[in-house]
């Protein structure tokens, strides 16, 4: 971060932010995992309806967010040794 002139509190907390989000994004993957992409359930009469699971789309949100605050930290990706090794 100081390398692109990043060191005010204000992106420190951006950083915070990302961090969090990226823990919610974890459980949403989890959440999906576990239930499906939708949800099966009895209404009041008896009979078993499916909705969409609101997690897939809290997923999108989330790391539509995440991208964001990566823009805006002006933070990218950078390739490792190991990502050179997985390329054949």
């Amino acid at each position: 971060m100081k390398e692109n002139g990043v060191a005010k509190e204000v992106f420190e907390d951006l950083v915070k932010d990302y961090m969090k989000l990226y823990v919610v994004k974890e459980l949403l993957i989890v959440d999906i995992r576990k239930t499906g992409v939708s949800i099966s359930n009895r209404n009041r009469y008896g009979y078993t309806t499916s909705k969409r699971n609101t997690s897939v789309s809290d997923f999108y949100k989330v790391n539509q967010q995440m991208i964001k605050l990566l823009d805006k930290l002006k933070l990218e990706p950078v390739a490792t040794e190991e990502d050179d090794d997985d390329e054949l």
